[in-house]
């Protein structure tokens, strides 16, 4: 009994493991845009007003003033974004020492 669990799954159940949590929340994401995209087109005048005033004077502002808007709306998205790309790449430097096992590894790399 050297083999740990290689062949615990076939290769199908493998890749509905994969696939179908994916699909899932794709699905969704596209449903809630779909809901959002018909609140935006069926709304009241007033509603349609205000929106366009917003585009209006999204397109006055400069360039960096766009981004620095976008960066503030979206900062805490991005803060996080940025803390996980910074675990996997600390995880990807630590994984490559052949010494250390896999709990090791994950103290180090935190």
């Amino acid at each position: 009994m050297s083999r740990r669990c290689e062949s615990l799954f076939n290769p199908s159940i493998k890749a509905a493991i994969i696939a179908m949590p994916t699909i899932s929340i794709a699905a969704f994401f596209a449903d809630q845009g779909s809901v959002e995209f018909d609140r935006i087109m069926h709304q009241s005048e007033y509603q349609e007003a205000k929106i366009l005033e917003e585009y209006r004077n999204w397109n006055k502002l400069s360039l960096s003033d766009k981004c620095f808007t976008v960066l503030n709306d979206n900062k805490y998205p991005i803060i996080v974004s940025a803390w996980a790309a910074s675990l996997y790449g600390s995880w990807v430097f630590v994984n490559r020492d052949k010494i250390m096992d896999t709990a090791q590894k994950a103290v180090q790399a935190r």
